[in-house]
């Protein structure tokens, strides 16, 4: 009987003349490379397409449409904007402001506020808070 084991006897072999194998197949089917004329032009065999003028996609031309009329109305939101702004006089902003602030009669508010803290009873505030306390 033979003492050496089974991998040894059959998967040994198996594996190195396959090794062998690949590497003589790698080592013999390496490609030759060509040399290009100098004279020779690179061309493909299929003639290009001619580039015409024709829609070819609905859709597209239509964005092509719609990003036109965007820019325009755009142009003509800006120029709406600035004819606004010049429209504006500042002048007679600040004018406005100082006559409504003018209007405001500061003495008449400040009275007011006196009257109502008058009837404010700070004694009876007071007594009901002592009171809502006790009960807490």
């Amino acid at each position: 009987m033979n003492s050496r084991p089974l991998a040894v006897k059959y998967v040994l072999p198996i594996t190195l003349v396959a090794f062998f194998s690949l590497a003589l197949v790698a080592w013999g089917d390496q490609k030759q490379i060509h040399q290009q004329k100098p004279g020779q032009a690179v061309t493909d065999t299929v003639p290009k397409i001619k580039q015409d003028k024709k829609i070819h996609d609905l859709d597209d031309a239509l964005d092509d449409l719609d990003k036109t009329d965007l820019k325009l109305d755009m142009e003509k939101a800006k120029a709406e904007i600035e004819k606004a702004m010049k429209q504006i006089d500042m002048a007679k902003i600040n004018a406005e402001m100082e006559k409504a602030m003018k209007q405001i009669d500061m003495a008449k508010i400040q009275m007011d506020v006196e009257k109502a803290m008058r009837q404010v009873d700070m004694d009876k505030i007071k007594a009901e808070f002592e009171k809502n306390n006790k009960r807490v």
